[in-house]
């Protein structure tokens, strides 16, 4: 007899619900979004052995479109459902946007491009999220990415309220990379246990690529669902020719 869990019904509204938030991220390259589409294909065939088992298991998956892959690197206000991110509650008496703007201009102006690697497969700690972790896959990268992560952490609580994560701050941590290709809606129609030991079970080949942008993200949604509330891309190692004023629109926080 197939045994259901319960499932995990808040963080199952949080993933569903409109919720804003703020993060920075690297959108994954079109190269690995066809490889973790690939994944995806080899989840839902645990659960359907149909001709089309993603169409099937929608039923109980929600699985990432490829413009939504990304890897985040820091959060700077966690997801709330309570409307868009306001200029109020986020930065600190006499900082605004453009000292946002000028951190993270001169922080991808100086890093270069660096390289990563997603080989394991599992659940996320809340048994929902599908979940790819892996790491900086060699040393310069390991220090491009640990650098721009101490001076975001040392630097961005100076001028704003920051609501990160744990692992945000933890030092020790800052060559570990994680990204999500889908989370559990509904109960699944096997056992829980099983279909997590399936999910870890699959081989793939580790997948290897670049990141050379990191992305600003005003989110409307935890898993970076389009359409944004704002979005501002940098390219590592390039001076990005943007005006504070344009900056601060396509942020688009709230007054």
């Amino acid at each position: 007899m197939t045994e259901h869990h319960p499932i995990n019904t808040e963080g199952v509204i949080k993933n569903l619900e409109i919720r804003w938030g703020l993060t920075i991220v690297s959108f994954i390259p079109e190269k690995a979004q066809r490889k973790l589409i690939s994944l995806q294909h080899e989840v839902a065939s645990i659960l359907s052995k149909d001709k089309e088992p993603v169409r099937t298991s929608r039923h109980y998956i929600s699985y990432y479109r490829p413009e939504q892959f990304h890897c985040t690197h820091f959060t700077l206000t966690r997801s709330d459902p309570g409307g868009a991110v306001s200029k109020k509650s986020l930065f600190k008496s006499a900082f605004n946007e453009s000292d946002l703007f000028g951190l993270l201009k001169s922080i991808a102006t100086v890093l270069p491009p660096f390289q990563i690697e997603l080989n394991r497969i599992s659940l996320g700690k809340d048994g929902l999220g599908i979940i790819l972790t892996g790491q900086c896959t060699d040393i310069v990268s390991i220090q491009t990415r640990t650098a721009m992560l101490e001076q975001l952490k040392h630097s961005l609580p100076e001028m704003m309220n920051i609501s990160s994560r744990s692992w945000d701050q933890d030092s020790s941590r800052f060559h570990e990379v994680h990204c999500a290709i889908g989370y559990i809606k509904r109960v699944l129609p096997i056992d829980t246990e099983i279909f997590q030991q399936e999910v870890q079970s699959i081989k793939f080949e580790p997948i290897v690529f670049l990141l050379d942008t990191i992305t600003l993200v005003h989110h409307r949604f935890r898993s970076l669902m389009f359409p944004q509330e704002g979005i501002v891309h940098f390219t590592l190692g390039n001076e990005k020719v943007m005006q504070p004023a344009e900056f601060i629109r396509a942020l688009n926080l709230a007054d």
